[in-house]
């Protein structure tokens, strides 16, 4: 079990556990306000100044409440699933805007932002679903709903600034022949699968002009096996070789397959590689292509020009290896992303991390031996409720971890 609890942890606490004073009603108001949103709940105050904020089940009920009520604004959800997978950073990776393609990263962060309320709103084993879900949303807008106060799906076709007809183009990220007006609707099967195969994922994890094996192996590794990779030592330069005749794949084994350097890309590398199966606008790939350096020789005018580089179609190699993470189940050779993240995504170790990093957003701080029971409950609530982020929430918030505080403080 990932969540330990043990004799030797009950002794160790046992003085710290004493010197603990439970939250006054105000304070426990507020920390669920300050936990789910940004402001205060009017509600659960009222609530505490009336004096029926005294009990665990009190506050559960009013937990209950708001993680249930659409009308009642949450950002910080939303935020946590920002935070942890780290999509809406593809804003901030530039990119030339090709003429066979409308990038658009802005959107792309809305559309997986519209996935993702959609996987917690129907909040059936969300942890699986996050992961290897077919559905998307594709160039989509909300409004708000004056009389309901909820959002609602718009479509948005931006005009294409390559169409001379101003009209948007086929979704090529998708593999859509054009604009759908369902929403959301589900991917042809083979291709993409979750979250870390959206455009926005990927260009969120990708560099200007290549994808970024290293870093989304990276991700992987700390984000959902809950391992560590050690930071770049001082005076390493980490350089990729610029040659176009071989593929990304071969130029980073070239450049980190050096025993100096595998000591720390063995955790990172063959997590990265299977996402190769995308290019780094986040489109799908049946093919990888090198440059064809004697076509590019022959490739001149009648005075003996240059016309520019030629490249020639190779095999797409989409294999990686999930390695040292101490679990028989999950250790293995991957044959694509699919494969990666339906290994990830059926790993009890690999949810229970995922509970942690859950724990860290909402208290703000990382767990500690003394939260053992906590994480153990939190893990149990959402297992018992078939994968339910709303029972995680209530599980964790109305816990002794969040209810309690030192008495010195």
């Amino acid at each position: 079990m990932l969540f330990r609890s043990d004799a030797i942890v009950v002794l160790e606490n046992v003085e710290r556990l004493m010197a603990e004073k439970k939250l006054t009603p105000r304070e426990a108001a507020a920390a669920v306000s300050s936990a789910l949103m940004y402001r205060r709940e009017r509600v659960i105050f009222e609530a505490a100044e009336k004096g029926q904020l005294k009990t665990r089940d009190d506050i559960a009920q009013h937990v209950r409440r708001i993680v249930d009520d659409p009308k009642i604004q949450k950002p910080r959800v939303l935020g946590f699933f920002r935070e942890y997978f780290e999509y809406q950073i593809a804003t901030e990776v530039f990119k030339d805007s090709p003429k066979d393609l409308w990038h658009r990263p802005d959107q792309a962060v809305r559309d997986t932002d519209r996935l993702v309320l959609h996987i917690v709103a129907e909040d059936k084993d969300v942890f699986r679903q996050l992961l290897t879900t077919r559905l998307a949303f594709a160039n989509v807008k909300t409004s708000t709903n004056k009389q309901t106060r909820q959002e609602e799906l718009q479509r948005s076709l931006v005009p294409n600034p390559h169409n001379e007809k101003g009209k948007a183009p086929p979704e090529e990220l998708y593999g859509l022949a054009e604009w759908t007006d369902k929403q959301p609707f589900e991917q042809p099967e083979n291709t993409r699968l979750g979250i870390l195969m959206q455009p926005s994922w990927l260009v969120a994890w990708s560099e200007n002009f290549n994808n970024d094996i290293v870093r989304r192996g990276r991700f992987i590794r700390e984000r959902l096996l809950g391992g560590t990779v050690p930071d770049l030592p001082i005076g390493v330069a980490a350089m990729i070789p610029d040659d176009k005749h071989r593929t990304l794949r071969d130029r980073v084994a070239s450049a980190t397959h050096a025993e100096k350097c595998w000591r720390c890309h063995q955790h990172m590398d063959d997590l990265g590689l299977p996402f190769e199966n995308f290019d780094h606008y986040g489109r799908l790939l049946k093919e990888d292509s090198v440059l064809d350096r004697e076509a590019t020789e022959k490739n001149v005018d009648k005075k003996g020009k240059p016309q520019g580089d030629v490249f020639r179609s190779v095999p797409l190699d989409t294999t990686g290896l999930i390695a040292g993470t101490g679990d028989a189940k999950l250790d293995g050779p991957i044959r694509d992303p699919r494969d990666l993240v339906q290994r990830i995504a059926n790993s009890d170790r690999c949810r229970q991390v995922w509970i942690r990093h859950v724990f860290r957003y909402y208290f703000g701080r990382n767990e500690t031996l003394a939260d053992a029971q906590t994480l153990q409950n939190a893990d149990r609530a959402y297992l018992d409720s078939n994968g339910s982020y709303k029972a995680l929430l209530v599980s964790l918030l109305t816990s002794d971890s969040f209810l309690k505080r030192s008495a010195t403080q």
